[in-house]
């Protein structure tokens, strides 16, 4: 799932993915679904959401032999957009230096 992801996404723009059903589709709110159909196990998918319009957020990932979403699964992206939006989004990430005390 993650190589199919790395390979189709940095491609599709926002607008084509909410237009790509059999790939992307649409749940609730700000949630999306992303969909991989494997031989054995049913379907992969990943629950994700979008930031500043480009930047794909992926929230959780699981395997599903029916169609319908676990609310669950859908209420878990759902806090993770609310914690991800609280705390700043994109904007308010950083990447703090690490330093070798050995040195």
């Amino acid at each position: 799932m993650l190589a199919d992801l790395t390979e189709t996404l940095p491609n599709r723009t926002h607008e084509s993915l909410k237009r790509d059903i059999e790939f992307s589709k649409h749940v609730r709110g700000k949630i999306f679904e992303f969909r991989l159909v494997v031989n054995r196990g049913g379907t992969l998918r990943v629950l994700y959401f979008f930031d500043k319009g480009y930047v794909i957020i992926c929230c959780n990932a699981f395997a599903k032999k029916r169609n319908q979403l676990p609310e669950q699964e859908i209420q878990r992206a759902e806090k993770l957009y609310d914690q991800y939006t609280a705390s700043g989004g994109v904007g308010a990430l950083s990447i703090d230096a690490m330093e070798d005390d050995e040195r």
